[in-house]
C-alpha cells in the first residue's frame, strides 16, 4: 500500500495544509498546486481584472421612491435621470436618483449579489429593488468600488 501524505504545501501562500484544502484538476485528477483559498482569491482577482473601466460606460445608480420608504433600486444606465423618467412613466410615483457612480455600471451584478438577502422580488421586473436605506446602499456600492480599485493596485 502506497503512503499518501495528509499535508501539502501551497505554492502560493507557502502554508502547509490538509490535502482536503486542494482541489483536483484535469482528467487525471491531480491535486492543484495552490490551495482552495489561494485559487478562489486568484479567480476573484482575475474577474476584476477582466472588467475594464473606460469613459462613457454605464453609471451605477441608486434610485428611490418616497411612497416606497425603505426600498431602493440599484441598477446601471448611461443616463440614470432618463431611466428614472422611464420607470415612472404611466405610474403615480416619483422616482428620484439618489446617487450616481459614473463609469462603475459594470459592478452592478456584484453589488446585486452582495444584496441578495435584501432583494424584494427574485424573478420579475422588480428584481433590482432592495429593502435597504439609501445610506446602506451607498456604503455597499462604495465598498465594492474600493475593493475593485484595490484589486487593480495589487497587480
Amino acid at each position: 500500500m502506497a503512503y499518501a501524505p495528509s499535508l501539502k504545501t501551497c505554492i502560493s501562500c507557502k502554508v502547509e495544509k490538509p490535502m482536503t484544502d486542494f482541489h483536483k484538476c484535469g482528467p487525471g485528477g491531480q491535486l492543484r498546486a495552490d490551495c482552495s483559498d489561494c485559487r478562489n482569491a486568484f479567480c476573484r482577482q482575475s474577474r476584476f481584472k477582466k472588467l475594464t473601466l473606460t469613459p462613457g460606460e454605464d453609471s451605477l445608480y441608486i434610485m428611490s421612491c418616497p411612497k416606497l420608504a425603505g426600498m431602493v433600486k440599484i441598477g446601471r444606465s448611461k443616463n440614470p435621470k432618463d431611466r428614472a423618467l422611464q420607470l415612472q412613466h404611466g405610474l403615480p410615483l416619483t422616482i428620484q436618483v439618489e446617487a450616481e457612480y459614473e463609469g462603475f455600471g459594470f459592478l452592478e451584478l456584484l453589488v446585486h449579489h452582495k444584496l441578495d438577502h435584501q432583494r424584494i422580488v427574485e424573478d420579475s421586473a422588480s428584481r433590482e429593488w432592495f429593502s435597504i436605506s439609501v445610506s446602506q446602499a451607498q456604503a455597499i456600492i462604495e465598498g465594492t468600488i474600493v475593493e475593485y480599485q484595490l484589486s487593480c493596485v495589487q497587480d
